[in-house]
């Protein structure tokens, strides 16, 4: 749990004014210019190696102004990505003063078999630090865009014990 941090980022959307969007209201005022609406996000990452590199999800900062990282003690950390793939949905940030960090210890997933209970610790709307527990379903399985084209083929699948969620957590 101290590894794990939470990440806000904000992006700025361009969308045209809510009250312009009616035909009546357009055919009085006129088309209106976008207007600049402040969208946040919520979500968490974890803390992997002393280096301060730290592993999230692409969409929660994907195309964003700003990230803020807070620590497990409360700590603000500025941070730069290192880079992100959309495809699987995997970013990676640095934490800029990697000093006095805590760190996620890593596995050997080449040990991880079906039926093994895995854990995992987030951030689901801003509620600090909430704990699921699910077991590995699938080992080796593929990741198929639309077209048909696989982006990768080493994922570890989990189910949670929630029968409507469904997770890929790691790539072995």
């Amino acid at each position: 749990a101290p590894s794990v941090v939470n990440i806000y980022s904000t992006k700025v959307k361009r969308e045209p004014g809510r009250m312009h969007q009616a035909p009546l209201l357009r055919y009085f005022f006129g088309e209106q210019p976008p207007q600049p609406e402040l969208e946040t996000s919520l979500g968490s990452g974890v803390i992997l190696g002393s280096e301060g590199y730290l592993l999230t999800n692409n969409h929660i900062i994907a195309e964003t102004e700003g990230i803020k990282v807070v620590l497990a003690d409360g700590r603000d950390v500025a941070v730069s990505l290192v880079g992100s793939d959309a495809d699987t949905d995997i970013a990676v940030l640095k934490i800029e003063d990697a000093r006095h960090l805590p760190t996620a210890p890593l596995g050997d997933s080449g040990k991880i078999r079906v039926g093994d209970v895995v854990l995992a610790i987030g951030n689901p709307f801003g509620l600090d630090y909430t704990l699921t527990s699910g077991l590995v379903s699938a080992l080796d399985r593929s990741l198929t865009e639309e077209n048909g084209t696989t982006i990768e083929s080493n994922f570890i699948s989990t189910n949670d014990f929630e029968p409507h969620n469904k997770i890929i957590v790691s790539m072995r």
